[in-house]
């Protein structure tokens, strides 16, 4: 559960499932990430395709040096076997079907790199977001992530913007996936309050790991908590 106060307002109680258990107190920043803005698309000619392959080319080994980091920087920091969640999608940028996807996409639609990225990966994501394995599921949970990885790289943008996450903050997000779990920290963020995800994600086992408290199925999360906002989050897990 989770309560926010705003200025020269009464307190709302907001209800949640919790994904990480623990106590927290904390002002509201809100992270809206790369796949919800709109960017240009454009159409590309023919002889561009192999222009716009190349990027994404670049794209791809530019993300799997980060993947490569995140492993590190988590196998060191918290436990190896959270560490294969990064190597599991080097796996999958590496595959040559995925990269067949982008050719086919580019040569078929004429259409920019950044547009070719979102649909193929939004194509993979939605191919595992119904299956009723949960292992399946968190194929879903890593393509969405694949994608904004690599629409980072291809914006030029090196940055995250968790990186500065002021001291104490509560995380509030759409989704909460390990390219942006990996940025937070015990000090920078008092808690996280997600718009959607389950007990079993990989962000779920990220929080936990870190003992951040996390809150998960909090609808319109945008409309309900604004940047700036005092939140409270508390919660107890059962696991049977």
């Amino acid at each position: 559960m989770l309560k926010k106060q705003e200025k020269n307002k009464e307190n709302i109680l907001l209800i949640g499932r919790g994904i990480s258990s623990g106590l927290a107190v904390g002002r509201a920043f809100v992270f809206r990430d790369i796949l919800d803005y709109e960017y240009q698309f454009y159409q590309i000619r023919t002889d561009k395709v192999e222009d716009e392959y190349k990027r994404i080319e670049n794209a791809i080994d530019e993300v799997l040096k980060d993947l490569n980091e995140s492993a590190k920087r988590i196998e060191k920091d918290l436990d190896e076997n959270l560490a294969d969640i990064f190597r599991a999608q080097k796996a999958y940028l590496q595959d040559k079907g995925l990269l067949d996807e982008f050719r086919k996409e580019l040569a078929g639609e004429l259409i920019n790199a950044e547009e070719v990225v979102k649909r193929v990966m939004r194509r993979l994501e939605q191919r595992f977001s119904d299956v009723d394995e949960e292992i399946l599921r968190q194929r879903s949970e890593d393509f969405r992530d694949l994608a904004r990885r690599l629409l980072h790289s291809l914006r030029g943008i090196k940055a995250h913007t968790l990186e500065r996450l002021p001291e104490g903050s509560v995380l509030v997000a759409r989704h909460l996936v390990p390219s942006t779990t990996v940025f937070l920290s015990r000090k920078s963020a008092a808690a996280a309050v997600v718009e959607t995800g389950g007990a079993g994600s990989h962000a779920a086992l990220l929080t936990r790991e870190m003992a951040i408290p996390a809150v998960t199925q909090i609808k319109n999360v945008y409309e309900k908590i604004n940047m700036g906002d005092k939140v409270q989050v508390w919660l107890r897990l059962l696991f049977h």
